[in-house]
């Protein structure tokens, strides 16, 4: 499929526009603040050259004590250029889980899955891992009786997923077919297989959940049949 007309590349430079705007806005923001606050001490008559030279020597002072706000700024701009995330994105970083809504040249803003909105400072990320850049994987663990037949089982997984793979909205979403492994774990209580489904960005949680019903449906046949 050509670059331009991939969903998953359209999907990414929407998020990076986003996040670009968001950035732009403040920073022209700051530029009129600037501005306007220079127009009106020259219409004032104030002379801007004690102004400036104070500003020098504070500056001076103020270095030292700054050095963690420029490594913020320095390090929003890494994440900008080399598009680590953008609004819309759901992160990992450290104890903080969750999505992306602001994403600044000091501070980030995350907001987990139970409403908390966390403000996190750029310079501060050592690790942050991405779980909707590119594409996603949908994970379903399926546990059954270890004396079942395992290959019918693995039948029925596969039977599961591809009722959700032809599903009109779902499978757009899912790209290629869902692979079915084998026993994953082994205990007297259960054998533990897994069905694997790449799909579209943020849209893993989704399908998981469809195919988690399927799975059940499937079952529920086999055990009337």
């Amino acid at each position: 499929r050509p670059p331009e007309t991939d969903p998953l590349v359209a999907a990414r430079r929407t998020l990076r526009a986003n996040t670009l705007a968001s950035v732009l806005r403040s920073a022209a923001t700051l530029v009129i603040v600037l501005v306007v606050l220079t127009v009106v001490l020259t219409i004032l008559e104030i002379d801007l050259a004690p102004l400036i030279a104070s500003a020098g020597v504070v500056g001076v002072a103020l270095g030292f004590g700054a050095q963690s706000l420029v490594k913020d700024y320095f390090s929003g701009i890494a994440i900008l250029v080399e598009d680590q995330y953008g609004i819309g994105d759901v992160i990992e970083v450290g104890d903080v889980s969750g999505t992306v809504e602001e994403v600044g040249l000091r501070v980030t803003q995350v907001r987990d899955f139970d409403g908390t909105l966390w403000y996190l400072r750029n310079g501060e990320l050592l690790r942050v891992g991405n779980r909707t850049q590119g594409w996603s994987r949908s994970i379903v663990e399926v546990r059954v009786d270890p004396d079942e037949n395992i290959a019918k089982v693995q039948d029925a997984l596969r039977l599961a997923a591809s009722r959700v793979q032809e599903d009109p909205e779902l499978g757009r979403v899912i790209m290629g077919a869902a692979e079915v492994s084998g026993i994953e774990d082994l205990t007297a209580e259960y054998a533990m297989l897994r069905i694997l489904a790449k799909t579209a960005p943020a849209r893993q949680w989704e399908v998981a959940r469809a195919l988690r019903a399927a799975v059940r449906d499937v079952f529920a046949q086999l055990l009337q049949a």
